[in-house]
């Protein structure tokens, strides 16, 4: 095939030889991931290093995103296999799942010293309608998979773009060296990774969305990965801290050698009618802080000044206030930066992890800067509360436990009942009390579906309309139908993840 390949057919995921690799990957898949987590804990219990522990927490994390994937994929491929896989509808905001999905890939990507470089095209303030979960699933397994082909110092690129009110594209593309012809069938079916071999039933979900998953590959310019599905979507209008950017017509100076940060950089500022004033290197910037220009901040790229960092922010502080300077900083060297900060003094400079989506930048920065309509820093971490009262329903100790730490920071006020039949009497006792049920589905005594159309049963407005949101470790596209037809009003499967688990808390609540 030589040394161009441009990609399309495959076996077909329920093929018995693509099923025979996946399952003998996938538990290499399971095994790998946990005998990391065992270690990495062991490892973390004996360190004293403050630096060393978080270290090993967020490789623990990534390894634990690893084995969850593992475990969503052999469901798929059962669904699959079993013609039992069907499509969803949910509502929900586009960069807010591209972010989870970030979330998941940044340790993988700082791990291996990969930058992830965003471009966005009308995706800000966009919510689509479409299955949220298996998209994310989609999107997690071709950026693992790109970030896993590329070497130290590469680069993965993202293009996300809304081409119409119904169709929306991604593509991900790897700066590194291309796939031979082998590889690429290893792709669809005997391959080394997990995430690979999950790469036919992300080919079949999209398939089901109404697109076509592309692989291409040049063993000169790496491989980028394409597909162009079905949703349905509508633009949000400005909130408060848009209105107040907007009036504000805000000019950053940025500098970074990376021209696509600051390409995208400019795109968002475009997206608050602010501007950017570009520069590739510290000697460009020197140039317009030198003659006289007004900036309302400075954006410097961390990378650049680590090496010489005391010296350059003091030169730069001579022309503009220390408040007002903005530090791009990429997920590994918070630690680093950080440390520089309080060891020189410099307790007003910002940080921005990067990449970093429209929405989060304009809010952090609106944050930082005061502007009308902006969170506080504790709102940033958790949704606020207070005021309501959530009902905790599970018979396993530890879960509750753990549900009840994510929660805490939020605010609201938690009761707990081990089995349905529990939740249903104190509800029963108290109906004005609650304002949503989280509800397990396996339980003793009574289980969450009974408990659920219990609650429904009664002859009440509130119980009616109650949002019940089940928890749970039963993941089959099956099971969520039982949810939805028992009366529950949302689902979320365990381990429990804290963005979705507030996101959800936000819409009902």
């Amino acid at each position: 095939m030589g040394g161009n390949l441009f990609f399309r057919k495959g076996f077909p995921p329920t093929h018995p030889k693509v099923k025979e690799e996946y399952f003998a990957q996938a538990m290499h898949g399971l095994r790998t991931p946990v005998n990391s987590i065992v270690g990495l804990t062991v490892l973390a219990r004996r360190s004293t290093d403050i630096e060393e522990v978080n270290a090993y927490l967020s490789k623990i994390e990534e390894a634990s995103y690893q084995l969850i994937n593992t475990v969503n994929n052999l469901s798929d491929m059962y669904q699959m296999d079993n013609e039992k896989m069907y499509l969803e509808s949910n509502d929900f905001d586009l960069e807010d799942l591209l972010d989870s999905v970030l979330d998941m890939v940044y340790v993988r990507a700082d791990t291996r010293d990969v930058m992830i470089l965003l471009d966005l095209k009308n995706v800000f303030r966009v919510k689509i309608t479409s299955d949220r979960f298996k998209l994310a699933k989609v999107m997690y397994n071709i950026l693992s998979n790109a970030i896993d082909f590329c070497e130290r110092g590469d680069k993965v690129k993202v293009k996300l773009a809304l081409l119409s009110p119904r169709e929306l594209s991604m593509t991900v593309s790897a700066d590194c060296k291309g796939l031979t012809a082998e590889k690429i069938e290893a792709v669809f079916g005997t391959s080394t990774g997990t995430e690979m071999t999950a790469l036919p039933m992300c080919r079949k979900i999209i398939s089901m969305m109404g697109g076509e998953l592309i692989i291409e590959s040049d063993i000169e310019k790496g491989v980028k990965f394409s597909f162009t599905v079905n949703v349905h979507s509508h633009r949000k209008g400005d909130n408060e801290l848009l209105r107040s950017f907007k009036a504000l017509k805000m000019r950053f100076l940025a500098i970074d050698n990376h021209r696509e940060v600051i390409e995208y950089l400019a795109e968002v500022m475009t997206e608050i009618e602010g501007k950017v004033t570009p520069a590739e290197t510290l000697a460009a910037g020197a140039k317009f802080l030198m003659n006289g220009d007004e900036f309302s901040g400075i954006i410097l790229s961390f990378d650049m000044i680590a090496n010489e960092f005391k010296l350059i922010i003091e030169n730069v502080k001579k022309y503009i206030d220390e408040k007002k300077i903005i530090l791009f900083v990429r997920n590994s060297r918070n630690a680093y930066a950080t440390e520089l900060c309080e060891r020189y003094g410099y307790r007003s400079l910002k940080f921005i992890t990067v990449p970093i989506l429209p929405s989060k930048f304009i809010e952090q920065i609106g944050t930082e800067f005061g502007l009308q309509g902006s969170k506080s820093f504790r709102q940033r971490l958790a949704p606020d509360f207070s005021g309501k009262n959530i009902l905790m329903v599970d018979d396993h100790e530890l879960s509750r436990e753990i549900t009840a730490g994510i929660l805490e920071s939020t605010h609201a006020g938690i009761s707990f009942a081990s089995n349905g039949k529990e939740a249903v009497e104190l509800y029963a006792m108290f109906p004005e009390k609650y304002n949503a049920i989280l509800m397990d589905v396996q339980m003793p005594v009574m289980d969450g579906l009974t408990a659920t159309r219990t609650i429904r049963a009664i002859d009440t407005p509130a119980a009616r309309a109650i949002p019940i949101i089940a928890m749970t470790a039963n993941i089959f596209d099956l099971d969520k139908k039982s949810c939805y037809d028992a009366g529950m009003s949302r689902y979320i499967s365990k381990p429990i993840s804290v963005r979705e688990l507030y996101r959800i808390l936000e819409e009902v609540l």
